[in-house]
């Protein structure tokens, strides 16, 4: 398992624009994707599955397991394991291994990495624009890493994307 410790933030066009000129001027590496994620109910332990299937500069198939997040102020903080996957009926199997897909959502991301954090620029179907700061480093300061990006405390989202998605769907 491994440690995901991020912050999310709810941005507009104008800030996705500005955000992305700071960080194509700092020089990272970045890639383009289009991703669809179906997310499976919850084991009985309150783990969440996600299937993701990305179309872009890197293409395949995963499966995410995350176990509930903490509660931080301003970081979410949670285990998370992810396996790669070849071809096969992946959703079929989990179907028979008693997982039902619950939500469907789909994302355009560009993901600038440094040494120390991934930072994404997200525009999730129906629901509008992110930007995720991720930590690479374990000691790496998000907090810093939104200042340098003007990025307010008060646009700081604390729900996941399915948590968003279910209550955009529940309006």
């Amino acid at each position: 398992m491994a440690l995901e410790r991020e912050r999310k933030y709810q941005i507009d066009m104008s800030t996705v624009q500005r955000v992305r000129a700071l960080l194509v001027a700092a020089g990272g590496s970045v890639r383009c994707e289009m991703q669809r994620n179906v997310i499976f109910s919850p084991t009985p332990q309150g783990v969440l599955l996600r299937l993701r299937e990305t179309e872009g500069s890197i293409s395949g198939r995963e499966l995410t397991a995350k176990q509930d997040r903490s509660a931080e102020p301003f970081e979410k903080v949670r285990d998370e394991l992810t396996v790669q996957l070849g071809g096969g009926p992946v959703e079929e199997l989990l179907n028979v291994l008693g997982y039902r897909a619950v939500l469907e959502y789909e994302k355009r991301t560009e993901i600038f990495f440094s040494s120390a954090v991934a930072i994404s620029l997200d525009d999730v179907t129906g629901l509008g624009y992110f930007c995720e700061i991720e930590a690479i480093d374990p000691d790496a300061d998000l907090g810093s890493v939104a200042a340098r990006l003007s990025l307010s405390d008060s646009a700081l989202e604390s729900r996941s994307y399915p948590e968003l998605v279910l209550a955009h769907a529940d309006r």
